[in-house]
């Protein structure tokens, strides 16, 4: 497994194809610091094991699933994988698994009932839908675009113990209505502004 946001080479490195189509040896040949700063030139795709050697002590690890492979791959298998990774640094008990592939994340949970799981979405649900998509994929967490976040639809996740972290939240305003709705989780590309306007919202 390596870490990146796109599927694809071409807008964060120096390459072009997908990722799933060539192997690590393959893709550490390639830039993917550059297109974010020249200080970081040279930066090679990390794997998962990387990333976890770094935030294995992190209270809460959000990893987001893109991907299981080439074409082909069995998800269950690869799933699998990708658990045996996480127990070997510690990291399950303190991991959200998320992603727009919920039926990913039923696995998962069958796997290991314990994994926590969130639903990644960017579609307005009522209350009572929310609630229904929940239970049908057996989840702990809605993970959804501030958008189509509602009052009504915190107040039912409250009522019944789901989490919601919300994304990708990085402007002053976006926050503070995050902030206002009294969501569990930020999740955002600037988190030292999250936590300013956090910590100015409780005061």
């Amino acid at each position: 497994f390596v870490i990146c946001h796109d599927g694809e080479l071409g807008r964060t490195s120096n390459g072009a194809g997908q990722i799933a189509a060539l192997t690590l040896a393959e893709l550490r040949q390639y830039d993917f610091g550059s297109w974010f700063s020249p200080a970081f030139a040279g930066t090679r795709i990390p794997t998962l094991e990387e990333l976890l050697a770094l935030v294995q002590n992190m209270e809460v690890i959000n990893s987001e699933i893109k991907g299981l492979g080439r074409p082909g791959t069995n998800p269950e298998q690869a799933l699998q994988q990708l658990i045996a990774q996480l127990d070997a640094f510690g990291c399950t008990g303190r991991t959200i698994l998320s992603s727009f592939r919920h039926d990913w994340l039923l696995q998962a949970k069958k796997l290991v009932p314990q994994l926590r799981t969130g639903l990644l979405y960017d579609r307005v649900y009522s209350p009572d839908g929310t609630l229904r998509l929940v239970r049908e994929y057996q989840a702990d967490a809605i993970h959804p675009s501030l958008r189509v976040l509602t009052p009504e639809i915190m107040e039912t996740c409250r009522e019944h113990g789901i989490a919601v972290n919300v994304w990708t939240v990085d402007e002053p305003d976006a926050i503070k209505k995050a902030l206002g709705y009294r969501v569990t989780g930020i999740i955002t590309n600037v988190p030292d502004r999250a936590v300013a306007l956090r910590d100015k919202y409780r005061g």
